[in-house]
């Protein structure tokens, strides 16, 4: 597990901030509740316009989020040799 932190935290968080202009990746890990030891991702973004750069109304990827996705391509088949993992996602407005 500490090497997929690290590899996450060193190596592909970077790159996903450079190919997602205006994102903001945050690692956490649970220490208690629901979901006791489990990881995520916190992706902060500064407001939906900055979304819809990347995504389309559909959630489908624009032409920007697809060329974004491409060049993470490489340090995501680099993830794998860590084992495998899930996503899921929900998208929040801070008031």
């Amino acid at each position: 597990m500490e090497q997929f932190i690290a590899f996450y935290t060193n190596k592909f968080i970077p790159e996903f901030e450079k190919n997602r202009i205006g994102w903001k990746a945050y690692f956490v890990k649970s220490i208690r509740g629901d979901i006791e030891n489990g990881v995520g991702l916190v992706i902060v973004i500064k407001s939906e316009k900055d979304w819809e750069r990347y995504y389309n109304a559909d959630r489908s990827y624009t032409e920007l989020g697809n060329s974004a996705n491409e060049k993470l391509k490489p340090i995501l088949e680099e993830l794998k040799k860590f084992g495998t993992y899930t996503t899921s996602y929900t998208d929040w407005v801070i008031q």
